[in-house]
């Protein structure tokens, strides 16, 4: 493979500078080895810095990955979205089903030992 679509910053790090992060994801996109970039899991004050940080550096950031579901609305009323689309960045989510907790398969009650129980 020569090359990633999208390449992510997963997780923010309060002890890891957002600018290394920035820069290290910049660093990869202008070696052609990747050629968007992403991050995971980024708060509305932390998403502002690293986007206005990707522009500075004239590199495209596209999305922010979050937990987004029915049971679960924090990305609607966190600010991330309304950040997201100011800066022409989309949120693309995981955990739609909410682990399985929307679905039927817990119809009958959650088993022993799952971390909802």
């Amino acid at each position: 493979m020569d090359y990633v679509d999208i390449y992510y910053d997963h997780r923010y790090d309060d002890l890891t500078p957002l600018s290394e992060a920035v820069h290290a994801l910049d660093d990869i996109v202008k070696s052609g080895k990747d050629l968007y970039v992403g991050v995971s899991n980024y708060e509305a004050p932390q998403l502002k810095e690293v986007i206005a940080l990707f522009k500075q550096l004239g590199t495209l950031f596209v999305l922010n990955q979050m937990s987004m579901n029915v049971l679960n609305s924090h990305v609607e009323n966190s600010g991330i979205i309304d950040v997201l689309k100011n800066n022409g960045a989309g949120a693309i989510s995981y955990g739609p089903l909410s682990e399985g907790l929307s679905s039927d398969r817990y119809l009958n009650g959650i088993p022993d030992g799952n971390p909802f129980s």
